[in-house]
């Protein structure tokens, strides 16, 4: 039995099974439906990465662009964070990929691991926060991250 155990313990990297998720879809149930919004992953990237209340996240959006239940134009989000500080938080670094990675790739090298970025595709944005993926139900397979954005505490 102790085999098997240490076998399985063994294979739960190579098969992707040890990356943790968290769906912010359910972290952020009740205000979602309360706010009656969608198209929200920029909303809940922000609430995720900056340990910010959902509402106080969509008002940035809004700042940011952002119509009610609509996504949001990437380069103004981008724009926006990377010259803003928010609870003494900022981007500290972007690293745009020449060759797309994927979620499972980025979770295996070691310079991202135990930090909070943002992962964007061209379509999409969510988080990997110390080693957690937080997003919707599939963003843990998702294999076209084209860039990485660090958030970090401001400092002078």
């Amino acid at each position: 039995m102790k085999t098997i155990i240490k076998l399985a313990i063994l294979l739960l990297p190579i098969l992707g099974l040890s990356q943790k998720f968290e769906n912010s879809q359910y972290i952020y149930e009740n205000e979602i439906e309360m706010y009656n919004e969608g198209n929200d992953c920029s909303v809940r990237a922000i609430a995720v990465a900056y340990n910010q209340t959902y509402y106080n996240s969509m008002q940035t959006t809004y700042t940011i662009g952002r119509e009610k239940d609509r996504g949001m134009i990437l380069s103004s989000f981008v724009k926006y964070l990377s010259r803003t500080i928010i609870d003494n938080k900022t981007i500290s670094s972007m690293e745009h990929l020449t060759t797309p990675l994927s979620v499972k790739e980025i979770s295996n090298i070691s310079k991202y691991n135990n930090k909070n970025l943002f992962l964007v595709t061209k379509d999409h944005i969510f988080n990997y926060k110390d080693n957690v993926v937080y997003g919707n139900s599939n963003d843990h397979r998702i294999k076209d991250v084209i860039l990485i954005l660090e958030v970090k505490p401001f400092s002078l």
